[in-house]
């Protein structure tokens, strides 16, 4: 993943650095950067299939297992972690749940604060189901080609390969089951009046400091057109009164 998105990155690069020497030449017109554009979206395409091929179907097999065991581990630490934080919030009734947000969390808006975690544990989770969708799919794959193969070699792969789907499997069992528990006690938070009371007090003190930002923004820049002002009116007052000066001399030496 980190691979296309650094393909991307460069691709883009290249495409943004060369298209204005491109529009500023002669030779070349608005068809042929268009069909730059689609030539570079196309190799973006062919190469993110290319490297999902080749770890669905080249990867080799060590690798393939050393990264399943700790794709696992981390996953289950995930799981661990979250369903410990909130299974219990999960079997509160809705007062019960609400003496515990607003007594346990010191944040200035504590309901706002608590489904805010349920929204990142929840990302965090579908994330790591993913991942051990993607890695279960892969090693079954492994698993159907192993079996294809008579040498005595394999077998021990092929043992390993077996342990490493089942435990995906029963992984990905309750990574379900925590999302959709942490699901509902996030619609139920959702549901509270104190939760949109928080929301709303957020909603207007962000907007509030904008305006303050805005306000101070708007003085510091008045500020500065003041001093530019004066500086540029400084010299003509400077200039007038040397005028006036030479003015009375002049009428003083005619005078006598």
């Amino acid at each position: 993943m980190q691979k296309n998105i650094f393909l991307s990155l460069f691709m883009f690069f290249i495409v943004t650095t060369t298209t204005p020497i491109c529009a500023s030449n002669k030779f070349f017109s608005k068809k042929i950067v268009i069909v730059g554009l689609i030539g570079t979206a196309t190799i973006i395409m062919v190469g993110k299939l290319l490297y999902e091929a080749y770890f669905d179907y080249f990867w080799p097999d060590n690798d393939m297992i050393t990264y399943s065991n700790q794709l696992f581990k981390k996953a289950t630490t995930q799981l661990e972690q979250h369903k410990t934080c909130h299974e219990n919030d999960a079997q509160l009734s809705d007062w019960d749940l609400k003496e515990r947000i607003g007594g346990n969390y010191l944040a200035s808006y504590p309901f706002l604060y608590y489904h805010t975690q349920l929204s990142q544990a929840l990302y965090e989770l579908n994330t790591a189901i993913n991942d051990v969708k993607k890695s279960v799919t892969r090693i079954r794959y492994k698993i159907n080609c192993l079996k294809k193969t008579t040498s005595p070699d394999h077998e021990s792969t092929l043992k390993t390969c077996i342990a490493l789907e089942i435990e995906g499997s029963r992984l990905q069992q309750h990574l379900q089951k925590t999302i959709a528990l942490l699901t509902t006690l996030k619609n139920r938070i959702a549901m509270f009046p104190e939760y949109d009371h928080d929301y709303y007090s957020f909603q207007k003190e962000q907007e509030k400091e904008e305006k303050e930002k805005k306000c101070l923004y708007t003085q510091q820049e008045e500020k500065q057109y003041n001093k530019t002002e004066k500086k540029t009116s400084q010299p003509h007052d400077h200039d007038a009164f040397d005028r006036v000066e030479q003015q009375i001399i002049q009428f003083n030496l005619d005078y006598y």
